[in-house]
């Protein structure tokens, strides 16, 4: 009995182990969430079609600043649905936006709203499979002046290098960790509000979840010198220049509304 109660233990250890530290890189960290299909408003033929829990999109820019050089797109290029790889919006390092709706995004069951980032599934040898993904933190405002930051999760062991990659699923909470960017897809990546309820803001009444009417998108500085909600330096592709530097906002699409 007692050497079946040791095997046993030794499995459960065992078992603990390898999904609390799953290798990097392999796909089988601990946030997995699947993206959300935004179809392509310029060839909805190729892509997947567009989610039918999406209900709008933003529709204006209320305020973005960038990096001087980094100029690719036009801020309009992040209203209405995903236009893909080059209808994009550059941020730069450290560069953000600020969009709004027509309709506000409510705390209901599961992902209440997705952002979309051209990222790239990598086919080099070595990195196969990793996502290119550009990240961003992501905050919501009720009134355009107060926001809330989702509380991100960076499990990244180590620096990347401008033209390398990440394994997306030990990222949780930062925007673009999912491929938007070839082989036609079109994948966004949702937030649910549910988790910002515990936030002072929100439950002193200055944000409301059930109206939600601005969204900022930061681009995360991937050199670690900008951390996640526990602490951990957040580490994406650095450094990235010229003119398209920085994440590359594709749209924001509403999946809960009153509306």
């Amino acid at each position: 009995m007692r050497k079946f109660i040791n095997i046993l233990v030794i499995l459960l250890i065992s078992f603990s182990f390898k999904n609390l530290y799953a290798k990097w890189g392999d796909w089988d960290g601990p946030y997995q969430e699947e993206g959300i299909h935004g179809g392509n408003k310029f060839e909805p033929e190729k892509y997947h079609k567009m989610d039918p829990n999406i209900k709008g999109w933003a529709t204006k820019v209320i305020d973005y600043w960038r990096p001087p050089g980094v100029t690719f797109g036009k801020p309009e290029d992040v209203l209405g649905q995903p236009g893909g790889t080059f209808d994009v919006f550059s941020l730069g390092e450290g560069g953000w936006i600020i969009v709004s709706f027509d309709i506000p995004i409510v705390n209901g069951e599961g992902p209440d709203f997705a952002v979309w980032e051209n990222g790239f599934i990598s086919k080099q040898p070595g990195s196969k499979g990793l996502l290119f993904a550009e990240l961003m933190f992501v905050e919501v405002s009720s009134d355009g002046e107060h926001f809330v930051r989702f509380p991100s999760v960076s499990l990244t062991p180590h620096p990347i290098g401008g033209y390398d990659c990440i394994d997306p699923t030990y990222v949780h909470n930062l925007a673009g960790k999912h491929p938007n960017g070839n082989d036609f897809r079109d994948e966004g990546t949702p937030f649910d509000l549910e988790e910002l309820k515990n936030d002072p803001l929100v439950k002193a009444g200055i944000v409301d979840l059930n109206n939600i009417r601005y969204v900022k998108l930061i681009d995360v500085v991937g050199d670690g010198s900008t951390y996640d909600s526990q602490g951990n330096p957040v580490y994406d592709p650095y450094p990235t220049i010229g003119i398209s530097a920085g994440a590359d906002l594709d749209a924001v699409g509403v999946l809960n509304t009153t509306l």
